[in-house]
């Protein structure tokens, strides 16, 4: 029974753990938000959501399917029943309406008494008891409407936020926004150390580059690097790995401190992101997840043209790393992602910079950048 096992681990070693857990003949019981590792693994899933306890057959991206099917069939249920309302409303309106008129038939004060015919009329109308029915059927058709606005209510639907994040920042004018030449990043600035050998390396205003290489290869150095490369007139967003309690606190006070226009912004960002916004207003410390959710939703004022994320999928809920996947893909901007999820990297980056060991098996002479 695992919890999380491949947090904070690179690549190699998440094979490592996966080979491992793979081998094992007994009954396996695993945590994580790795949708790597969980299509590698695991026969079922269980999930969570609107007070349930879900069990769907097959790895991840089955049960994610099965997933999307059901809710998609849920809301076409609920379509239905809402149209179905509406369309029964209508007729019963129109039913009360022609009660009325038969009630109003029915009337014989202000008629001409020498009017014979139109007395008569009123007289046929209420022997055969035309208005009765009309009346009747109106009364029908409300417990019917009842039952369709039931039918609509207790359909559930997983409350899940899928759109796009809007008017998130933006992409530079410059055609080139850093560029690194070619030559070694010294690890920890230290003249003698070895470091990352670097080609020349350029970044262009709307490129997403994925940073990956095993933990200890240099990937924050290069990112250092490449961050005191950006010319001071980009706007740009940095997210460490790990926030800081000062960091932490200020981006709650900034929130705090917003107008009511601007705060409305942010959480919008924040709900997009998977997350209850009223949960940043509350009192109480916040998880790591949900501060990272609030630094990153804070930039939406700043309009950065530059997003650099250190391994962002720490700490977040599996809809909250697709919440992710969609913001990074979307962003009109550049983007540098150092993550050890492969599943991220893939679907929001177009380059990639690996670091390799410069030489032998391991890094202790340093490291050098290949792009593919």
């Amino acid at each position: 029974m695992l919890d999380e096992p491949t947090n904070h681990l690179d690549a190699h070693t998440r094979q490592s753990v996966l080979l491992a857990l793979r081998s094992f003949s007994g009954v396996g019981i695993l945590i994580s938000h790795d949708r790597d590792l969980l299509d590698e693994l695991v026969e079922r899933c269980v999930s969570f959501g609107g007070g349930e306890v879900l069990v769907r057959p097959g790895n991840y991206s089955h049960a994610f399917e099965q997933r999307q099917r059901e809710s998609a069939a849920v809301a076409d249920a609920q379509a239905r029943a809402r149209r179905e309302e509406r369309r029964l409303a209508a007729k019963r309106q129109r039913r009360v309406e022609a009660a009325s008129r038969a009630g109003g038939l029915r009337s014989k004060r202000g008629l001409d008494p020498h009017d014979h015919d139109a007395r008569e009329k009123i007289g046929r109308a209420i022997v055969s008891g035309k208005d009765g029915r009309a009346t009747h059927l109106a009364t029908t058709l409300d417990a019917r409407i009842k039952g369709e606005r039931d039918r609509a209510q207790a359909s559930y639907v997983e409350r899940r936020y899928d759109g796009n994040v809007p008017s998130f920042g933006e992409r530079s004018r410059r055609s080139v926004i850093a560029r690194l030449p070619e030559g070694t990043v010294r690890y920890g600035g230290v003249p003698d150390a070895p470091g990352v050998t670097v080609p020349e390396l350029f970044l262009g205003s709307a490129d997403h580059v994925g940073v990956v290489g095993p933990n200890g290869s240099g990937k924050s150095t290069l990112v250092r690097a490449l961050v005191a490369a950006v010319p001071k007139d980009v706007p740009m967003l940095y997210v460490p790995q790990e926030i800081g309690v000062d960091a932490a606190r200020r981006a709650c006070a900034r929130l705090q401190g917003l107008a009511a226009g601007e705060k409305g912004q942010v959480l919008s960002v924040v709900a997009q992101l998977n997350s209850r916004p009223d949960a940043l207003l509350e009192e109480g410390e916040l998880s790591p997840g949900e501060l990272r959710k609030l630094v990153l939703a804070e930039a939406v004022l700043t309009k950065p043209q530059l997003l650099v994320m250190d391994e962002p999928t720490n700490h977040l809920d599996l809809h909250s790393i697709e919440a992710l996947e969609r913001l990074l893909s979307e962003f009109p901007g550049a983007v540098v992602l150092v993550s050890h999820d492969a599943r991220v990297v893939r679907s929001s980056c177009g380059r990639i910079w690996e670091l390799l060991p410069a030489s032998g098996d391991d890094f202790a002479g340093g490291a050098v950048v290949v792009e593919r």
